[in-house]
């Protein structure tokens, strides 16, 4: 069984989700749930259309690139819902430097 956070694409959009994190507000989403809401929708849409799911052996491009965004987004509103989402921003500004 294939690990799908090893794939190209998840990593992109997982990386694509990590960036738009900081200026989310200047986004579509306008908060971090509104991002989780509307990624676990479009993957709900994915897995019940399609029959897409995290174990495929070859994953498609587009729901592996939405789904590394949704574990980013996700990642991201618990940590702020524990009130740690600013040390974890802080850390990542400091690895660009």
């Amino acid at each position: 069984m294939a690990n799908i956070k090893t794939n190209s694409q998840y990593m992109e959009g997982k990386w694509a989700a990590e960036r738009t994190i900081p200026n989310i507000s200047s986004t579509n989403y306008e908060t971090l749930e509104g991002a989780v809401i509307a990624k676990a929708t479009l993957i709900e849409s994915f897995e019940k259309e399609f029959g897409f799911s995290r174990d495929m052996e070859t994953p498609d491009s587009n729901y592996a690139y939405n789904l590394g965004m949704l574990d980013a987004f996700k990642t991201a509103y618990d940590l702020q819902e524990k009130g740690s989402l600013e040390d974890c921003e802080e850390s990542q500004g400091q690895e660009e430097e």
